[in-house]
């Protein structure tokens, strides 16, 4: 999932299915472009949603199941997304983006469009009446764990959507919209193992020296004129020099030879 980091509406907002289907409806009824994203703590460890929105109108969803590593498009995603309304604990973020990041969106990420996009109407009708755990059901196969059950298994401490709230917070700060698993994860060991978030190493600004300007010396005719005469002294004092010189030493030879 390739998102772009776009403006922030909402963040971390305690989910209850009456606020986020307010929220929805109203970005909606802006004619704005962005996302919602839904996290919450289901039976399989966290999840999340995406529901994308372009001029009033849905035009894709995305849907991950985190500890899993499963993740559903389109129409599958935008079921689970709308069932998450009605999760018992989660959060929501909304975020504004500009032309060319919902194109960007569209482009990097083609499968969680839907064939046709999904007016206001037309979802008031698709949004469930409560939780539905068949979803989560049908996830496992037999015997297969999730990541959850294995930690606790091993002692590790179950995590809390309310703890998880905090870490979102202090993600965000540090690195705007989490926009994979990865970073997720990141957040959710560090809460694990009592560590702190890490910030990125910032790197000392590359400082360009600035040049010096040359300066610019705009000759005056009278100037170059000077300069050439002054050119034409030394040559002509160089030649008598070089005269002089050859006079003292025939002069020189002429005396050896009376002598």
């Amino acid at each position: 999932m390739n998102v772009p980091v776009g403006t922030p509406k909402i963040q971390g907002r305690r989910l209850s299915a009456v606020n986020v289907t307010k929220d929805l409806a109203e970005f909606m009824s802006l004619d704005k472009m962005g996302y919602i994203a839904i996290t919450i703590k289901g039976a399989h460890g966290l999840q999340e949603g995406l529901l994308i929105v372009e001029n009033g109108r849905l035009i894709g969803a995305y849907y991950e199941y985190l500890s899993l590593g499963r993740s559903y498009n389109a129409k599958e995603a935008l079921e689970r997304s709308l069932n998450a309304f009605f999760a018992e604990k989660g959060i929501y973020d909304s975020y504004e983006l500009t032309v060319q990041q919902i194109e960007l969106l569209k482009i990097f990420n083609e499968d969680m469009l839907f064939l046709e996009p999904v007016d206001n109407t037309a979802l008031q009708g698709m949004i469930p009446m409560q939780h539905n755990e068949e979803y989560e059901k049908k996830l496992l196969e037999p015997g297969e764990k999730t990541k959850e059950q294995i930690m606790k298994e091993r002692g590790i401490r179950e995590i809390e959507i309310n703890n998880y709230q905090r870490i979102r917070e202090q993600m965000t700060d540090q690195i705007a919209r989490p926009t994979s698993t990865t970073k997720v994860e990141k957040g959710v060991n560090a809460y694990l193992t009592g560590k702190p978030i890490l910030e990125e190493p910032k790197h000392a600004p590359i400082v360009q020296e600035e040049s010096t300007p040359k300066k610019v010396v705009i000759k005056s005719s009278s100037q170059t004129k000077k300069r050439d005469e002054l050119g034409n002294l030394d040559a002509k004092a160089e030649q008598l020099l070089k005269q002089l010189q050859k006079a003292k030493t025939n002069d020189k030879s002429n005396s050896n030879n009376i002598g």
